[in-house]
């Protein structure tokens, strides 16, 4: 029987057996030999990837030994589509030298291996590199990993920014995307952590600035509020629903901080003009406050243009639709 076909459970029994007897140097040597088999066996076998041949039927296995791992991967949309892992099922081999798992089902049909999913619906595979197969993975498992990290920031801090869309700029930077699946999910578990802390860390800090802009605007000066609106701004990016909540309430109590944040912060006036133009009544108070002639020009013309481009979109829309008919009528 050939040595790669014996089993751990074997090896283990028989190392047991020349241990417990009094076995000659020669004896010791095989003993060694046994021992390093079981060590390779446990240790060093390098797993096999396949993949199914189906594009929108996507599962990776990776066989190693008597045991056998289905992932099953899936898309998750989000502005555009990102493959992530939706499910993953570990298989043992049985009697029938077939591997069987809570979902899924291994048969060998010579060289082929044959994947059984739900509904008794059979698979097609094929042999891929280690690399690939580790790409694949590791991708998609970072994606769902910072998606989840999102959620649960989203979830606790409404206010924060946009999280998702820096996710292909945080991969991108990793190094070793090919790296052991395995050892990929670690490291990648303790950044991802390592980046919710830091996320924790400062969104807890803007809601501190922010309820303190909110519940004291009526109570201290301008400068001290102005102060702490540039806490509210982050590598030159302002904090936008933190930023939106303050500046609002700062022009709802009084108008004329309005101009004074844009004479303060002119990089940030386009976040500045968005936290109120929702509020009618708060514009018509802006158009009512002394002086400032510039900035307010500015602010109005940039607010009437905002409210007619919905009716500029119908009017292109229209001018479009109108040419094609032309054309086809001069056709004719």
């Amino acid at each position: 029987m050939p040595i790669r076909n014996i089993s751990l459970q074997t090896l283990m029994l028989i190392a047991k057996l020349l241990c417990v007897i009094k076995v000659a140097k020669l004896m010791r040597k095989y003993l060694f030999i046994i021992l390093t088999l079981i060590c390779c066996h446990a240790f060093g076998q390098n797993p096999v990837f396949y993949k199914t041949t189906k594009k929108h039927n996507l599962y990776l296995i990776e066989m190693s030994g008597e045991i056998a791992k289905i992932y099953k991967m899936g898309i998750y949309h989000f502005k555009w589509p990102d493959t992530i892992i939706i499910k993953l099922d570990t298989l043992k081999r049985n009697i029938e030298n077939k591997f069987k798992g809570n979902t899924y089902e291994i048969n060998k049909k010579n060289e082929d291996l044959i994947l059984k999913i739900e509904h008794s619906k059979t698979l097609i595979t094929e042999i891929i590199e280690d690399k690939a197969a580790f790409l694949t993975l590791n991708k998609a498992y970072y994606l769902k990993s910072y998606f989840d990290m999102s959620d649960s920031v989203y979830n606790r801090f409404p206010l924060t920014k946009d999280l998702y869309g820096n996710r292909y700029n945080a991969w991108n930077n990793l190094a070793n995307k090919s790296y052991n699946h395995n050892g990929f999910k670690q490291n990648i578990d303790r950044e991802i952590q390592t980046i919710s802390d830091s996320i924790f860390n400062i969104q807890t800090r803007l809601i501190q600035t922010t309820d303190f802009i909110t519940s004291f605007v009526k109570k201290v000066n301008y400068s001290v509020l102005r102060d702490s609106v540039k806490e509210l701004i982050i590598n030159n990016r302002p904090q936008s629903g933190y930023f939106d909540k303050s500046v609002y309430q700062m022009a709802k109590t009084n108008p004329e901080y309005f101009y004074k944040l844009l004479q303060d912060f002119p990089k940030s006036k386009e976040l500045i003009y968005f936290s109120v133009e929702q509020d009618k009544e708060l514009i018509k108070q802006l158009k009512q406050v002394q002086g400032y002639e510039d900035l307010k020009k500015e602010f109005l013309k940039h607010y009437r243009f905002g409210k007619s481009m919905p009716y500029r979109g119908v009017g292109m829309y229209a001018l479009f639709i109108g040419l094609i008919t032309w054309g086809v009528v001069s056709q004719l």
